[in-house]
């Protein structure tokens, strides 16, 4: 009886520092699930998350499942293109900017 309690009190162990070892990856940089939920919450909806390929920065829409999260959110569309991610991965678009937004960004073709 004693050796059955000695391997339950080891698994147990076992299970608390794995479940800690996951919730300190969430809290750091490399997890980042929990501050992507936060931001979700923080906007009312599932925020849109910045990349770029080839020179061109763009937004799209953030997974829900995700390992790794190392990109920034915005809450909408139009957050994204005033800070200068566009709409399209393929050239720059900015539809949610008005014409005088536009014409007050830097050149980027």
């Amino acid at each position: 009886m004693a050796k059955t309690q000695k391997s339950s009190k080891k698994t147990f162990a076992i299970v608390a520092i794995m479940v800690l070892a996951l919730i300190l990856i969430d809290f750091s940089p490399v997890g980042g699930n929990i501050r992507f939920y936060a931001k979700w919450i923080e906007c009312g909806g599932r925020p849109v998350q910045t990349a770029s390929w080839k020179g061109i920065a763009w937004y799209e829409p953030a997974p829900v499942f995700a390992l790794v999260r190392s990109k920034q959110w915005f809450c909408t569309p139009l957050q994204a293109e005033q800070a200068g991610y566009s709409a399209n991965s393929q050239a720059y678009e900015f539809p949610h900017l008005t014409e005088d937004e536009v014409k007050a960004r830097p050149n980027t073709e």
